[in-house]
């Protein structure tokens, strides 16, 4: 099952419960790969600076998880930076 959400700040505001219900639906059944351009402790400007939230969905993504930084330049911007 693949489901993409983008996180973008001004639509949190109002759904903030999305991502949390689906993690929370998901949470020890199954796999789940998110990937981010901001670090864990950037995550509470997404959520509307609520950190109570932000604490709960990390809390449970992170649970039995496997963090994977990758550093460099993005394959998406490459044609940006080369113009």
């Amino acid at each position: 099952m693949t489901v993409a959400f983008r996180l973008r700040p001004k639509r949190m505001h109002a759904r903030p419960g999305l991502l949390r219900s689906y993690i929370s639906q998901r949470y020890e059944r199954g796999s789940t790969i998110i990937t981010s351009n901001k670090a864990y402790k950037q995550w509470p400007e997404i959520f509307n600076n609520d950190s109570t939230l932000t604490a709960a969905l990390l809390d449970r993504l992170l649970h039995h998880a496997e963090t994977l930084v990758i550093e460099g330049s993005s394959y998406r911007m490459r044609e940006q930076h080369d113009a």
